[in-house]
């Protein structure tokens, strides 16, 4: 009976035995992704700022699964890691209302770029709208690019 219940959960974790047979199966996943932009802002009294900061999101799993008539084995290793590097620049001295409109200025383009992946277009162009009417800002230029990549393999092997 014991041999049966092995079998049937070997089974039904997708590792069918075969004549008694081992089965081992592997799988691999991995996902990566990355952020990067620049803000400049020129305020209205001839402050220029310049903001540049990047992400970097990484994550990775391994398994390992095998079954034979005498029982079942798993293993699995996971791992993930997170930077973010973030760089200012400023030529001029900004007053506490230059400070907080750019920190506003932050806020809607960040909240833009929400809006942008979720394909949100109208609350977009409110969010970027909202971010050219900060009195103390005369001009930004925002450049901002996303990039992600995923991957998975799976190996089953009929061992003898």
């Amino acid at each position: 009976m014991v041999g049966k219940i092995q079998s049937q959960t070997a089974s039904s974790l997708g590792m069918p035995l075969h004549s008694g047979r081992s089965v081992r199966q592997n799988s691999h996943s991995s996902a990566q992704a990355q952020q990067a932009g620049v803000l400049q802002v020129t305020t209205a009294e001839g402050d220029v700022v310049t903001i540049s900061f990047g992400g970097l999101q990484k994550a990775r799993s391994d398994s390992r699964q095998s079954a034979n008539a005498n029982g079942y084995s798993a293993s699995s290793h996971s791992s993930a890691s997170a930077s973010i590097a973030v760089g200012v620049q400023v030529q001029g001295s900004l007053s506490d209302k230059e400070v907080a409109d750019i920190s506003s200025l932050m806020s809607s383009l960040g909240s833009a770029i929400v809006d942008a992946r979720n394909g949100d277009t109208e609350k977009f162009a409110a969010d970027v709208a909202s971010a050219s009417s900060l009195g103390s800002v005369q001009r930004f230029q925002f450049a901002y690019q996303e990039s992600a990549q995923s991957e998975y393999s799976s190996t089953t092997r009929l061992l003898a």
